[in-house]
């Protein structure tokens, strides 16, 4: 399995609390108006928080990532006790991704360093506890200048706090943004081009800011073309890879494995067949979502299949849950692989004898939707990932025998359209002898695009034959 580094992704905290004013210290009219507007308002899908005191609250943030899913949940003058306060409200839609910054008030009214962090300590433990899909990026507090105003703090106390936040991250395994480092002088304090109190930040500012987070919040692998291979970890399981961006895990033709992210086996189900409604004999590319696994199940002889369907499994026990009916009058002739598009609600399946035609399905009520005609047509799809408005294919289409490498493809989803044009993206002339290239899938907190291939096993139309020179066995 190979992870390949594109550049980072983002998440923005904004927090909707709804407390006593008073007891946290925000006793201003605003404060009580804007807090209450926020417990009222409707939850969406897909959300994007972006969680915070007044510099959250005085940004436009959908307007200016030009993204309809960003919440702005942002209040002048809250602190840690605030948005702990209030934060129910803010996850009680299951948001996608939260940005978080938040602090600089506690400092600025001498809450202690150490009450500090354990009010941001608990902040995300909440949200790891109830909304333990959600995306989590702690944003550093800004620098302040008391040359041009008066902040009522320090440098020193924000870096000292900026060292905590970090550790916070670390601790739950959650994504750090510097954005502090961005907006300093040469002094260290907040550039004053950048405000004009010394606290606040002005539309350059928020330019500054945007610019660091973009990667994170538009989720999309940049620049996959010249990406290279930064790390390769052998796993057992043959077929698919699939991230919740803690843990891989990885399909077998015949079982489901789960893996820490530095390679260790934490649990495996070796009978991933047991209590379907449809005789199965294979699994193809798998997927995750909200806390289970996605997979492509059929039953594989003899180059044709049968019973298709999409199995989900629980990612925690790898155990079988419920499945999706396949629409036999589709025409699809197989299942490779499968990907779950979370902001359309809708699952895709890929066609490994026949990839002319990807095949939608909805991911509530697993009712057929229809399919997309795809042109050119990839041969021997065997991966599948929607990521952003883009969904990509990886196609065992290299010849290994004669030293061909295989591809990555892209398509876009567009709606309403019935037919989309395949893009090469990349071919991976790096891997050797490499039998079959087979799922991928992204990682957004570390903005790494996961490849699953094996290697050394020489594989005619499907079945594996014996191993190339050099290897005795097959490495996935």
């Amino acid at each position: 399995m190979y992870r390949i580094l594109l550049r980072n992704t983002i998440i923005l905290f904004s927090a909707i609390l709804f407390l006593t004013s008073l007891l946290y210290g925000q006793n201003t009219t605003y404060w009580n108006q804007k807090a209450s507007m926020y417990s009222v308002l409707p939850n969406q899908a897909n959300e994007i928080i972006f969680l915070g005191n007044s510099i959250t609250d005085r940004c436009e943030w959908s307007e200016l990532f030009e993204n309809h899913n960003i919440i702005n949940r942002g209040l002048s003058g809250d602190r840690t006790a605030g948005v702990l306060n209030r934060l129910q409200e803010v996850i009680d839609s299951n948001p996608r991704k939260i940005f978080i910054m938040i602090g600089v008030n506690d400092l600025r009214h001498n809450v202690g360093i150490d009450s500090i962090t354990r009010n941001y300590t608990k902040i995300v433990e909440t949200i790891i506890s109830e909304s333990p899909d959600t995306k989590i990026f702690l944003q550093s507090i800004l620098p302040v200048n008391n040359i041009i105003g008066k902040p009522k703090t320090e440098n020193y106390q924000v870096r000292d706090m900026n060292s905590r936040i970090r550790a916070i991250a670390e601790k739950f395994n959650v994504t750090y943004i510097d954005i502090h480092s961005f907006m300093v002088d040469d002094a260290k304090r907040l550039d004053a081009q950048y405000s004009e109190d010394g606290l606040h930040i002005n539309g350059e500012g928020y330019l500054v800011w945007k610019s660091v987070i973009e990667k994170y919040v538009n989720e999309t692998p940049a620049d996959i073309k010249s990406a290279k291979a930064i790390e390769i970890i052998d796993v057992a399981g043959r077929q698919g890879v699939a991230t919740d961006s803690k843990f891989y895990f990885i399909s077998g033709s015949k079982d489901l494995y789960k893996y820490s992210k530095d390679g260790k086996l934490l649990t495996s189900n070796k009978t991933p067949f047991k209590n379907l409604a449809l005789k199965a004999n294979h699994i193809g590319d798998i997927d995750y979502y909200r806390s289970e696994l996605y997979a492509g199940v059929e039953f594989f002889n003899d180059g044709s299949a049968s019973n298709i369907q999409i199995a989900i499994y629980d990612a925690k026990t790898l155990k079988f849950k419920r499945f999706f009916k396949w629409e036999s009058a589709s025409g699809q002739k197989e299942v490779s692989a499968v990907s779950v598009d979370s902001v359309n609600k809708t699952v895709w399946m890929a066609d490994w004898i026949d990839g002319s035609y990807l095949y939608k399905y909805d991911l509530i009520t697993g009712k057929y939707l229809g399919k997309l005609h795809i042109f050119p047509v990839p041969e021997k799809q065997q991966g599948i990932k929607v990521i952003g408005k883009k969904l990509y294919i990886t196609a065992d289409d290299g010849d290994a025998e004669q030293g061909e490498a295989d591809h990555l493809y892209s398509i876009d989803l567009l709606p309403g359209k019935t037919s989309a044009e395949v893009t090469l993206v990349k071919t991976f002339n790096n891997v050797k002898l490499n039998g079959e290239i087979e799922g991928l899938t992204y990682d957004e907190t570390e903005n790494n695009l996961i490849i699953h291939f094996n290697r050394g096993t020489r594989v005619v139309n499907g079945i594996p034959i014996g191993f190339y020179p050099g290897y005795t066995k097959e490495i996935h």
